[in-house]
């Protein structure tokens, strides 16, 4: 990702204190092993903000439009320094179809990443 001068943009570092959205952009997590995870980001010190409210819908952590709607709600709400999915998978190119992927920078595992 450049800026428009040519030069490469990079996100800001993330350190002890930061505020991580957390978003569901495809399956829904394991109620028990999301706990897990965001204690551990929790005590590595990091905040953690939660701006998506879904029931599960099959196979999706809920209907594609709520789930867009939780990833743009967390990177516009000014209230966060990095994001978080919960899983990845097959149900983030739902979002990719829908366009919301456009402008947000995304590190994640396998299955995350909207391209993959």
């Amino acid at each position: 990702m450049t800026g428009n001068n040519g030069i490469p943009r990079k996100p800001k570092a993330l350190a002890a204190g930061s505020r991580l959205g957390v978003f569901a952009p495809a399956s829904p997590a394991e109620s028990v092993e999301m706990i897990a995870g965001l204690a551990e980001l929790k005590r590595h010190g990091f905040q953690i903000v939660a701006n998506q409210d879904t029931k599960a819908e099959g196979y999706f952590a809920g209907p594609p439009l709520e789930r867009a709607n939780g990833f743009l709600n967390t990177v516009n709400s000014g209230e966060v320094d990095g994001l978080v999915a919960l899983r990845g998978g097959y149900g983030s190119n739902y979002l990719l179809e829908l366009g919301y992927y456009r402008h947000a920078v995304g590190i994640g595992y396998q299955g995350f990443d909207p391209g993959s």
